[in-house]
């Protein structure tokens, strides 16, 4: 019954959101975090949620609409709750999939199944892992400009479920970078040797001396 009136919460939501005029005043952050990967590889960014304000929020769902604009050779492959810049909003994802990638973009939903967590005033929690792949002709040191919508995106608070918090929010960016070629990797690994026999060298030479 819970996991059907959060699903209907967030078609409300995306409705709604699309509706709103932009809020004036907001205590909420989501952002999306930098990210560089070699073409033709995978790679993954973060969608956080930072609280700016001076109120604690109880936090019990999301939903948040990710789109690449104008990227190139950028494809969304799903979203996780393995997050390394911060915990995972609620820990573990307790409405499976967390992300449904839609073309070129992914939508983030979940929801706390026994209560809420709590978002201090000037702390951040993760809202996911967002998985891409890099074409193998993505054009080198291109960037994949990453958004988060304001209008789809939406996180709820216990005191009021039915009323969204005020946020604002702001993208982020792969970048795409080189392999290096396999002559390049080798001479690193003969420079990398020959610094080690020279040091193996100088300490015979200590010892010998001593």
């Amino acid at each position: 019954m819970r996991q059907q009136r959060f699903l209907s919460l967030v078609v409300v939501a995306a409705v709604l959101g699309l509706m709103a005029p932009a809020a004036t005043h907001a205590d909420l952050l989501v952002y999306a975090t930098n990210s560089s990967t070699p073409v033709g590889e995978t790679g993954s960014f973060e969608v956080v949620v930072h609280n700016t304000g001076s109120t604690s929020y109880n936090i019990t769902s999301f939903n948040t609409l990710v789109e690449v604009v104008n990227g190139t050779g950028l494809t969304f492959t799903g979203a996780d709750g393995l997050t390394t810049s911060f915990g995972y909003i609620f820990g573990s994802v307790q409405f499976s999939p967390l992300g449904v990638v839609d073309g070129d973009t992914i939508t983030l939903a979940d929801f706390e199944a026994t209560g809420w967590v709590t978002l201090a005033a000037g702390a951040s929690l993760s809202l996911g892992n967002v998985t891409y792949s890099l074409d193998a002709g993505a054009p080198l040191n291109g960037t994949n400009p990453i958004a988060i919508n304001f209008g789809l995106t939406q996180i709820y608070d216990d005191s009021d479920p039915a009323l969204e918090i005020t946020l604002t929010t702001q993208g982020g960016a792969v970048t795409v970078t080189g392999i290096p070629e396999p002559g390049t990797l080798v001479l690193a690994g003969l420079v990398s040797g020959l610094g080690g026999v020279c040091v193996y060298k100088r300490r015979r030479a200590g010892q010998a001396v001593a």
